[in-house]
């Protein structure tokens, strides 16, 4: 096992006791689920011969970053934003100083002149991408060593504070670490969860509340919720602020007592969230994974949770990422040979 899990497990029990807190003074607004317009999609980046199934991407102002878990050689693959972009420069999977083994994008809004953040998860650092004039095709990290932080599946930051989705948590939505006192506090779901884990087993809870985060620096976060159709705000010490529900009611997954933990045959709702200073995006679902031939939404909504667009897509997506000046959304598609084409939807 990594050392650093090791000794995680021992001390977050520890820091767990730092407390989970639970905000109950909130609105929730019930928004329709129909779409107000649509867009139609763009490719922009075709499949290369079944070599490319990217997992997640995002993008500043000149190019677009693409996480591929899966090629042999290429982890995490960056492209220019031109009319018929060519791969520029890509970081290798490896153990190296420069290599990536397991990545995720930190969730922050895109803002000009921040550089891109990425969280190693077996390297227990985060990765600040740099790049070298002597060499354009690669790229060095400033790597930045994790403090003792539960294993994230999602994560944001500010100077101050380490915004993280906990994915063996079976009560808490996500945590925030202060890095200046180095004290966990745990974001429990709002409702009492006594009968939730009543109808549904103790190990599936991890599943039933996962969902990504997205963070705004100086307003707040948002959590989104991928088996049950609300998101909900936050302001940036934990307090909730507003639930939103899509739809006329709330929905979970019919059937807790089932084979598998992650309800693979009920609806999926919010997969990915990206954002700008002014607007957050919600990738939409609203039905099964196995559901190939349904289309995403797209939720546009300002940072108070204001619901402003309902935008169907023509493509089933399964990550979105936003240009910082809000021109363009890039975003993932599926081929139906398994691979993965981005395309792009102009706002």
């Amino acid at each position: 096992m990594n050392k650093h899990l090791i000794v995680l497990s021992s001390i977050c029990t520890t820091l767990i006791l730092g407390g989970c807190y639970q905000a109950t003074e909130h609105r929730t607004l019930f928004v329709s689920d129909l779409a107000t317009d649509s867009i139609s999609t763009e490719l922009f980046l075709p499949e290369s011969n079944g070599l490319n199934v990217f997992q997640s991407i995002r993008t500043d102002d000149s190019f677009l970053y693409c996480l591929d878990y899966y090629n042999n050689d290429s982890i995490l693959k960056i492209y220019p934003l031109t009319p018929y972009p060519t791969l520029s420069r890509f970081a290798a999977k490896g153990q190296g100083p420069n290599d990536l083994i397991f990545p995720a994008f930190s969730r922050v809004v895109a803002q000009y002149g921040n550089p891109i953040k990425i969280l190693d998860i077996s390297a227990w650092c985060i990765n600040e991408i740099q790049y070298t004039p002597t060499a354009p095709e690669k790229m060095q990290f400033n790597k930045t060593p994790l403090p003792i932080v539960p294993t994230m599946e999602d994560f944001a930051e500010t100077d101050s504070c380490i915004y993280g989705t906990d994915i063996d948590s079976q009560e808490s939505l996500f945590f925030i670490y202060n890095k200046n006192n180095r004290k966990i506090t745990h974001i429990g779901f709002w409702q009492d969860t006594e009968h939730l884990t009543q109808k549904y087993p103790k190990e599936a809870m991890p599943f039933l509340l996962s969902g990504p985060i997205m963070l705004h620096p100086t307003i707040g976060i948002c959590k989104g919720m991928t088996n049950m159709n609300s998101i909900f705000f936050y302001n940036l010490q934990g307090q909730l602020l507003k639930e939103v529900v899509i739809g006329t009611k709330r929905m979970w997954p019919q059937d807790g007592r089932q084979e598998f933990l992650d309800f693979p045959e009920d609806n999926k709702y919010t997969f990915c969230l990206t954002g700008t200073k002014q607007h957050l995006y919600v990738l939409y679902h609203a039905h099964p994974i196995s559901a190939h031939k349904q289309h995403s939404k797209i939720l546009q909504f300002d940072w108070n949770g204001n619901l402003l667009r309902n935008i169907q897509t023509d493509k089933n997506l399964s990550r979105i990422a936003i240009t910082p000046d809000g021109t363009y959304i890039y975003a993932i598609a599926d081929t139906e040979e398994g691979g993965t084409d981005v395309v792009r939807l102009q706002l």
